[in-house]
């Protein structure tokens, strides 16, 4: 973390994404968005990041990979949002995609590395970037950010049985 400091790359901090989203989205959120908001904000309260802090990619995705022909994985690039920061917000993109992949990560990552993936604290920060997100393209419904926002927090909601 020292070495990439020094490198100029930043912290992936989650202190002020729930307090933005709060203001701009208060009284905008479909029913099954506003249990999830509020079951977010309650475990937030909770939320200690660290220390496990390393070093990101930070868009971790299938967007971002490159798969043969037999389906193995041949590369990985985009590298513009490299950051440091809880082990845990590495995880949190794949759990916004799908579910098999983001276990599959996570296993994959525990076997490799032999440390365990705090799967609850990578689940919340999903949500909060979800609501970061539905926050930032609320003026832009077209917007595949928004579309995208949407979409997670209602697949979220439904896991938790909230919709």
């Amino acid at each position: 973390v020292s070495a990439a400091e020094g490198l100029g790359v930043r912290r992936k901090s989650f202190d002020h994404v729930l307090d933005s989203a709060k203001q701009v989205l208060a009284g905008r959120l479909e029913p099954h968005e506003q249990a999830l908001f509020e079951r977010t904000l309650q475990d937030a309260a909770t939320l200690k990041e660290g220390p496990d802090f390393c070093f990101l990619y930070n868009d971790l995705h299938h967007g971002n990979f490159v798969v043969g022909e037999d389906y193995r994985l041949t590369g990985v690039f985009d590298f513009g949002d490299v950051a440091w920061g809880d082990r845990a917000a590495e995880f949190r993109r794949p759990k916004e995609g799908e579910a098999r992949l983001f276990e599959a990560l996570c296993s994959a990552y525990e076997a490799f590395t032999k440390r365990p993936v705090d799967k609850d604290k990578a689940r919340l920060l999903a949500w909060m970037d979800g609501f970061y997100d539905r926050a930032e393209s609320l003026e832009k419904p077209e917007s595949f950010q928004y579309r995208h926002a949407k979409g997670c927090l209602q697949r979220y909601a439904h896991e938790m049985g909230l919709s």
